[in-house]
């Protein structure tokens, strides 16, 4: 089949920026003449050119659609448009598309990597030039240098092959968001992806599903990416090579059959018949018969519901349309099969989780309430609600605000699921939960791990499942029945872990803890945009990388047997951070003591000796085994052999 072409049309005609806000159109065809639409490589440019990566093809389909409906005082437009949309339905005008695309977006990255190098060079230059000056300087040796030199001196110690190895992404992510977090509280000017990665980088979440040119990716030179992505692969790899458990021959069988009489015939009628024959045999067990309803649901839903499988006019489509008719209807059959231990919780419900951390960020404010998720699948045991998937739901014509939006809100809501399930279980291996993004039609799985080693939360792409829209795009679904298969039986084996672990817990009489041979995930703040998203309340969670707290004591009668005792995390902040302590940098006359090359104290002294105040440095990873040091009394000493017995 041949591109259209645009008969009538003046070739010179736009979409304005206007009319695509007022249809919501996809932003990219803005400024793209009417000439043009069937270009591939100018379709390609102008989406990266708005920095939009994901779906642009489905984008621009929908958007051509809705020009067919919309246009309505320009005939012309409206047959070209009609006819431009069936020949995107084309698999060869997809995958030039697709082609185009990997080839165009190579090459801005290309583009991007030039740049960059360009900086850095400059960025060298002026480091070389300014080591020159500061051999010409003649520094004086007070003692406050001298006790600031020993400072540095001891910080380097710490750096070289243990921590900054584990660290390095945690606390490229994080730097990178407190800067954003800087422009966000007193501007509020970040682009959509910005204000996604500072959301990410703040709550300590690397997310490699996203491999836009404007989120994380750029954080890091070509070769540290790939590497980084490369290693996380091998996670996906894992659940790809994983066959199904459940015997799905029968369901094979009997779509094969269902679907060589819908091509023979191109009637939904007439192929359910065939279904419905095959399902009532007497051979069909309970378990297959409800892993058969599966099929029935997608022939039911092509036949009756197309009105959103292929709308006249995509603006009366909605999420909830979406959310309702598709896709909780396809959850509830998948999950229903056997077992019945996963329960879909659907409505914009709050985990209670949520919103407690999100009260422990903006503590004062009234009426805190935590992420409102579309739907979640959850695993009950007893009194507890334990998330085991989130799901976000958005219409195929979304801009890119509401698209990143969503995915922020969902890796974050991931990641707390995550630790809490990692507090649960005992055994060791990599945990994590489920997170799906559901745009439209389309919906893309990925799964939010910790990572022991890193210290961090790490979201890795799964797989991709289209709801099929036509009988053609059937063709693959035996692929897409095995997918949502191992996505069934792997939730269902976390909810297995987590029970049997919980009933070893009550067995043994005592409550879920870390166990000793794992690292206990850290407690980190994940990150929450203010209140009524005004920016300037915007509060940073304590740093995920290195926890700096100075606690200053009002020192009178000085008593030596005073001591530092240990008290948890939670306890000192509830009670003593608004009062009495807060963040500080360098300061001289200080003297810097060490233990184990991972926790620093500094302690201030004045002229004569006496104690100031407190410095204490705490790693992420061990803010669950020991995380502040708080001060009572008013002299005190630090006592090593102590915090030795603690650690």
């Amino acid at each position: 089949m041949l591109p259209p072409i645009p008969h009538g049309v003046n070739p010179n005609f736009k979409i304005s920026a206007t009319e695509a806000k007022h249809l919501k159109l996809y932003k990219a065809i803005v400024g793209i003449t009417v000439s043009k639409w069937t270009s591939a490589s100018d379709l390609v440019k102008s989406a990266l050119d708005s920095n939009c990566n994901d779906k642009t093809y489905d984008k621009f389909k929908a958007t051509f659609s809705t020009i067919s409906d919309r246009f309505v005082q320009q005939p012309d437009l409206i047959r070209f448009s009609k006819r431009l949309v069936k020949y995107m339905d084309l698999k060869t005008t997809r995958d030039n598309y697709n082609d185009t695309f990997a080839e165009l977006a190579l090459e801005k990255k290309l583009e991007k990597e030039e740049e960059r190098l360009r900086k850095r060079i400059k960025i060298k230059q002026t480091q070389s030039l300014c080591k020159e000056l500061d051999a010409e300087i003649d520094h004086s040796s007070t003692a406050a240098e001298e006790d600031t030199s020993d400072i540095d001196s001891g910080s380097s110690s710490i750096s070289p092959k243990t921590k900054d190895k584990a660290t390095f992404i945690q606390k490229t992510i994080y730097e990178d968001a407190e800067e954003l977090h800087n422009r966000y509280k007193q501007n509020d000017d970040l682009s959509p992806c910005e204000r996604k990665r500072m959301c990410a980088g703040l709550s300590g979440i690397l997310d490699t599903a996203d491999d836009s040119y404007h989120g994380q990716k750029e954080l890091f030179n070509t070769d540290k990416w790939d590497f980084i992505t490369k290693h996380y692969s091998q996670f996906t790899k894992m659940f790809l090579d994983v066959k199904p458990h459940s015997n799905l021959d029968v369901l094979y069988k009997t779509w094969d059959s269902v679907y060589g009489t819908l091509s023979k015939n191109h009637s939904y009628f007439k192929a359910r018949q065939a279904f419905n024959y095959i399902s009532i045999q007497s051979d069909i067990d309970e378990h297959t018969f409800k892993q058969l309803q599966i099929i029935d649901f997608f022939l039911d839903t092509l036949d009756s519901k197309q009105f959103i499988i292929n709308p006249k006019d995509a603006t009366k489509v909605t999420e909830k349309d979406y959310e309702s008719q598709i896709w909780i209807p396809l959850f509830t059959r998948l999950f229903n099969i056997k077992n019945n231990n996963i329960r879909i919780k659907s409505g914009e419900s709050v985990p209670p989780e949520s919103t407690k951390k999100k009260a422990e960020q903006y503590g004062t404010d009234k009426n805190i309430i935590g992420f409102k998720i579309d739907f979640r699948l959850v695993f009950d045991y007893k009194e507890l609600e334990i998330d085991l998937a989130s799901a976000e739901v958005s219409v195929s014509s979304a801009n890119e605000a509401k698209e990143r939006h969503d995915e922020s809100k969902l890796v974050r809501e991931a990641m707390i699921s995550t630790e809490a399930i990692h507090h649960i279980l005992k055994s060791q291996g990599y945990v994590y939960t489920w997170a799906i993004k559901i745009c439209g039609l389309t919906a893309t799985f990925s799964s939010l791990m910790y990572d022991d080693e890193r210290m961090i939360y790490v979201n890795v792409h799964q797989f991709i499942l289209y709801f099929p829209t036509c009988i053609s795009e059937l063709e693959d679904l035996k692929d897409d029945l095995e997918m949502m298969f191992k996505f069934k039986e792997d939730v269902e084996r976390i909810g297995y872990k987590i029970e049997k672990s919980l009933k070893r817990s009550e067995r043994k009489g005592r409550n879920v803890c870390p166990s000793p041979e794992r690292k206990p995930a850290p407690c980190l703040f994940t990150y929450f945009t203010p209140p009524r998203n005004e920016a300037h309340r915007s509060i940073i969670p304590i740093n995920n990388n290195t926890l700096i707290v100075q606690l200053d004591l009002i020192l009178e009668n000085t008593e030596k047997d005073k001591r530092i005792d240990i008290l948890s995390f939670s306890d000192f902040f509830s009670c003593s951070l608004n009062q009495q302590s807060y963040l500080r940098s360098n300061t001289p006359l200080a003297k810097t003591l060490y233990h184990q090359n991972t926790i620093i104290y500094r302690v201030i002294r004045g002229v004569k000796g006496e104690i100031h105040s407190i410095f204490i440095y705490l790693p992420a990873h061990f803010q669950v085994l020991l995380s502040v040091v708080a001060i009572r009394e008013s002299v005190f000493s630090i006592l090593f052999d102590h915090l030795r017995s603690i650690i």
